[in-house]
């Protein structure tokens, strides 16, 4: 039986929490997040990652989307510098791959929609600890990038081109050495940063 429209309308609102103020922590104006989640909860829009039938199609789709999600998301000033904050390509990115990697982990959603094609799609969501790892992997295991990995300063400084670079590495270390779809790697990795983290607070508090 297929599930009632009202359920996933309730399902998709609470995968879309998943943009929650830690993960855009830094990121922009107020109002990031709760214009980040009203974007991502639409039906509409995984619907249209549904329909992908191609890797190519499916990145066309992330692509547009991404823009979209940009130009919604609230611009203000940085108390700091004084300048523009707000509507970064990085965190929009980062914004649609944490959702629509929730969303194929959401066994209803992941049924509903059909989601199993775009799990060798998926990029796996950027942030420091994620590029750290990739990094390390790539010096360890001595992966070849056509044109390097790019410095990762920050989310909010990251463009299409640097996050190609990363997608290109990550595609090749979970192919080779993890066994798994690229997207999979954010799990190994949040949990290299944050196991650091752990370090890092339990040498304080001694």
């Amino acid at each position: 039986m297929k599930t009632p429209e009202p359920d996933i309308k309730l399902m998709l609102e609470r995968v879309a929490k998943c943009i929650s103020p830690s993960a855009a922590h830094s990121q922009g104006p107020e109002k990031t997040v709760e214009k980040a989640q009203r974007f991502l909860r639409r039906p509409s829009l995984i619907a249209k990652f549904s329909e992908a039938s191609s890797a190519e199609e499916f990145r066309a789709t992330l692509d547009r989307n991404t823009a979209a999600l940009r130009k919604a998301l609230p611009e203000g000033t940085n108390k700091k510098t004084g300048k523009p904050w707000g509507k970064h390509w990085g965190s929009a990115r980062k914004f649609m791959n944490i959702f629509l990697f929730e969303c194929v982990l959401n066994k209803r959603l992941y049924k509903h929609y059909k989601l199993a094609k775009l799990e060798p799609w998926l990029e796996v969501p950027l942030d420091n600890s994620v590029a750290k790892g990739i990094r390390k992997d790539v010096r360890k295991h001595k992966v070849e990038c056509k044109s390097g990995l790019p410095q990762f300063r920050a989310i909010t400084h990251l463009t299409k081109d640097d996050s190609n670079a990363f997608q290109c590495a990550a595609s090749e270390l979970a192919k080779t050495f993890y066994r798994c779809d690229r997207v999979y790697l954010d799990l190994q990795y949040f949990r290299q940063g944050d196991s650091k983290k752990r370090s890092q607070a339990e040498k304080a508090a001694k």
